[in-house]
């Protein structure tokens, strides 16, 4: 398992094995060949046949040793060894690689592969000694975003940022943010969100999770399975303007409406993105209530009608809103029920 193999080989080997010792033992003393015929994935074999032999060897007495690789023991060398490592599938000169030149250092920045994400072209030529021009030359002849990542091992307390964010669909992110910076792990202090999936992706971990304008982290559209074109957030501003900018509009209408723009979407897909783009804004009678800002008309016909009397009987208070509604050429409201839920 310490063995830097790409993560796409992962995925196959750890559909083809059911354990690690069982991979361990056919890489020990099977053939390539073998390998190609159980798996029928050729990339899979190149990968295993040219990475394996550069971290294993065989002892006297014929046991299989691995080398292991350097394991991070704080958050700031753990960015550090994910942009050493990236440089050097880039192919750079030799004297590109030459840490006193600073270009490894400026190269990693331009990639992602700091606390602080991708560093501007003018802070990479500062740790470089040369223009930002001449930067944006250089990382411009790179592949320098390939997401081709191998699976680095990773210590406990790397373990454990994993799991809190395996753990925080549908939470608060900074409640998320929270729960990593009281990690037992150096540098744990400035982790957030987004800087621990940044990390987690450096070290061949697929964290597939977004976080929405409100603030709750959520799955990612590729997670979910919708088509590029489609997110929760949009399916939230349909709500919006689907209800002609009232906020209030009916499940059912919702997803006709989807059923018009994703035809081929799986109904527990749907059902599920749904769930998720909606949350707690679900009303009585089928109804569910989304705004875009914190001023709606709605919003604004309440204040105004509660400034008169509150506590207003609610079908006052209904009465009000519609011939709001009214005046400014709205829908007419829901019905007493659904707006007294709300």
């Amino acid at each position: 398992a310490s063995i830097p193999l790409l993560t796409e080989t992962w995925d196959v080997l750890e559909e083809a094995f059911s354990s690690v010792h069982d991979l361990a033992d056919f890489v020990a003393t099977r053939t390539s060949l073998e390998l190609l015929q159980l798996t029928d994935c050729p990339q899979t074999t190149v990968d295993v046949a040219i990475t394996v032999p550069s971290w294993c060897w065989s002892t006297e007495k014929g046991l299989f040793k691995v080398t292991e690789p350097t394991w991070p023991e704080n958050v700031a060398q753990a960015f550090e060894l994910a942009g050493e490592r990236h440089i050097r599938t880039l192919c750079l000169q030799p004297r590109k690689l030459n840490a006193s030149s600073g270009w490894p250092s400026a190269i990693a920045g331009r990639a992602g592969a700091t606390l602080d994400g991708v560093l501007t072209l003018e802070a990479a030529g500062n740790l470089a000694g040369v223009t930002s021009e001449r930067v944006r030359q250089v990382c411009n002849a790179l592949p320098l975003n390939h997401e081709h990542r191998r699976r680095w091992p990773l210590s406990l307390g790397f373990h454990r940022v994993a799991e809190v964010l395996e753990t925080s669909t549908e939470r608060s992110v900074s409640d998320v943010d929270d729960e990593l910076r009281s990690i037992d792990l150096e540098g744990s202090s400035s982790l957030d969100f987004g800087r621990a999936r940044s990390l987690l992706v450096w070290y061949g971990r697929s964290i597939d999770l977004t976080v929405d304008p409100t603030g709750l982290v959520l799955p990612s559209t590729k997670t979910l399975g919708l088509p590029p074109d489609l997110s929760l957030d949009k399916i939230r501003n349909m709500v919006w303007e689907l209800s002609e900018k009232t906020g209030f509009l009916r499940e059912d209408d919702l997803l006709r409406e989807l059923d018009e723009i994703a035809p081929g979407l799986d109904p527990r897909i749907k059902t599920r993105v749904v769930d998720l783009a909606i949350r707690k804004d679900r009303l009585p009678l089928g109804y569910v209530f989304v705004v875009r800002h914190n001023a709606p008309a709605l919003v604004g016909a309440l204040r105004r009608t509660l400034s008169w009397a509150n506590p207003l009987p609610l079908e006052e208070l209904h009465e009000s809103v519609v011939r709001r509604f009214r005046f400014r050429g709205f829908p007419v409201p829901t019905p007493p029920e659904v707006l007294g839920a709300l």
